[in-house]
Formats: structure tokens, sequence, C-alpha cells
């Protein structure tokens, strides 16, 4: 049993992830949040190790902020 859910696990975290690399995801979609939760995570070496769900980064305190950009005028 806990074989079976670990793999299955992963698999779910596999798909994830090459979703967001991968797959056409706009705002709305179900995975539109995971995207940019992992995308933010490729720029923010410390931030953002949730791939899947968003959870371990607020439980581990590792969430990362998107900053507000400066208006160019």
């Amino acid at each position: 049993g806990f074989t079976s859910g670990v793999l299955i696990g992963y698999a779910a975290y596999m798909f994830v992830h090459h979703a967001t690399h991968h797959f056409k995801i706009e705002p709305g979609d179900w995975l539109y949040d995971a995207r940019v939760r992992h995308m933010a995570h490729h720029y923010h070496d410390d931030a953002n190790f949730g791939v899947t769900v968003g959870v371990w980064d607020h439980l581990f305190r590792t969430r990362g902020v998107r900053r507000n950009r400066a208006s160019r005028a």
C-alpha cells in the first residue's frame, strides 16, 4: 500500500511538473496556479519548492512573493 501511494504521488508530481513546462496553460485552468508558482521557483532559487501543491512552501516558509514592478513613466 505504501509503495503504491508513493508511486502514484510521484506520477502526479511528474505530470504537473511536465505540464507546467510544456502545456499551454491559461488563467482559469486548474494548473495555472501551479505553473505560476513553479515558474517563480526558476527565478528565485530559495523559494517555491512545492510544484504540485503550495502547502509545503507555507509550512516551511519558503513561499516566494511576487515583487511589485516599478512603474515606468
